[in-house]
């Protein structure tokens, strides 16, 4: 545990320092990818928590970008209201939808919310209100707070690195209170939690209007920070490299996983120099080889390095006894 505190309080002045270790606009931007995604892994987490593998998690982000870019441009409200707004619409579009879905379990959810994530991309791209083929452009950056008037990389920085902070903590006591211990049961045994009188869909809800609801202020902040919001942004394949971000991380940590897979795929990307159109195969490669060889995702090779070591220290023990004998 002490272990535990120490590499989470490095990785928090890291991340604090960060634009005074290296201030360059592009590397910049590529952590600032890094951290929304992590927020958007760590909220589909909490929904698969309940035994729900969700497909639409773009869809829902794509819900809070299109209502916050809309506040804000037709309605002349300011971003700052704009954020947490994008958010609850967007939790209550989730309780609305979940309601009759959430009933639904397995590969049927599964399609329904891939049908749900490529049917919003059709609507965004056929209504010009929201869009059409040529996006929301010219979103208004953010209002500026004092000095803060967000025309640098590093003020966005520190408001997505704000976000990921409060999504941590929230995250972190749901999982470690009496709901979280609840959303945990259904998701392992939704038969013997309804037995024991929870009310499933219920919990359910509150759990899928949660995640939802982080999705909404991550597309928020995404369509502001791109001065753009469209259709190509809250693809299915988006909702797919989510998921990869949570699986390759390791879903053994609902919270460490998530940010340790998002981190680590893209920054090898970026550092590989990989295209575009070539990612989806270096992510499925990455994915099939953590299956197989590393089910708990990149977050317990640390402790499958130390198990090795000690098997390795244990051999060489034997072989010294043996020779001696």
């Amino acid at each position: 545990m002490q272990r535990k505190l120490t590499f989470i309080i490095f990785c928090l002045i890291l991340l604090v320092l960060g634009p005074l270790l290296s201030n360059q606009p592009y590397w910049m931007h590529v952590v600032i990818i890094c951290i929304y995604s992590s927020i958007l892994a760590m909220s589909w987490l909490l929904i698969l928590k309940i035994g729900h593998l969700s497909l639409a998690h773009a869809a829902f982000m794509g819900v809070g970008g299109i209502a916050s870019a809309l506040i804000v441009t037709k309605a002349g409200i300011s971003f700052w209201l704009a954020l947490p707004l994008s958010g609850l619409i967007t939790a209550i579009i989730a309780l609305i939808l979940g309601f009759p879905l959430l009933r639904v379990k397995g590969i049927y959810f599964l399609i329904i919310t891939f049908a749900f994530n490529e049917l919003f991309v059709i609507i965004i791209r056929n209504w010009k209100f929201l869009g059409g083929y040529v996006g929301l452009i010219g979103v208004p950056r953010p209002n500026a707070i004092g000095a803060i008037d967000f025309s640098s990389k590093v003020h966005y920085y520190y408001l997505i690195l704000f976000l990921a902070a409060v999504t941590v903590i929230t995250l972190y006591r749901i999982y470690t209170s009496r709901i979280g211990r609840i959303f945990t049961s259904i998701g392992e045994d939704e038969d013997l939690a309804r037995s024991i009188g929870i009310d499933v869909i219920r919990y359910k809800l509150i759990a899928f209007s949660i995640g939802c609801f982080f999705a909404g202020i991550t597309g928020s902040f995404l369509v502001h920070y791109l001065n753009f919001a469209g259709a190509e942004l809250f693809t299915t394949w988006q909702s797919l490299y989510i998921q990869i971000y949570a699986i390759v991380g390791g879903m053994v940590s609902v919270i460490g996983g998530p940010i340790v897979g998002a981190f680590s795929l893209i920054l090898l990307t970026e550092f590989l120099d990989i295209p575009i159109k070539a990612q989806p195969l270096v992510y499925a490669a990455i994915l099939i080889l953590i299956i197989f060889f590393l089910r708990n995702g990149l977050i317990s090779l640390p402790q499958r390095i130390l198990a090795w070591r000690l098997r390795l220290l244990r051999l060489l023990e034997r072989n010294i006894k043996h020779e001696t004998a």
